[in-house]
């Protein structure tokens, strides 16, 4: 394989990652915006309520779509890996390691 093919086949195999990390991270904010009764449930255990959890959806649709625009997708990185980091953290300060959840 050439060296371009190479670089070619990176780069389809990259952006293909990039569209299924953003739409993943707009689909988790539909979802929340959705409030179906499981993950109300557990946003509750966490300490958010229904007027945060909309906040927070639309945080998270506005950081997909910055990661999924080209133009801004450095800014929407830096927000995604912020956002995930802060989810992390928000799990295991609720239940850190021993399996506890509501569900």
């Amino acid at each position: 394989m050439t060296n371009s093919l190479k670089i070619q086949r990176q780069t389809r195999i990259g952006s293909a990652l990039i569209r299924f990390s953003g739409i993943v991270l707009a689909s988790s904010s539909l979802v929340k915006l959705a409030h179906p009764a499981k993950p109300v449930a557990y946003m509750s255990f966490l300490g958010y309520d229904h007027g945060k959890m909309f906040l927070i959806a639309g945080l998270e649709m506005l950081i997909a779509l910055l990661f999924l625009r080209h133009a801004t997708r450095a800014v929407g990185l830096l927000l995604a890996s912020s956002y995930l980091g802060g989810a992390i953290a928000a799990h295991l300060a609720t239940h850190a390691l021993n399996g506890t959840a509501p569900m």
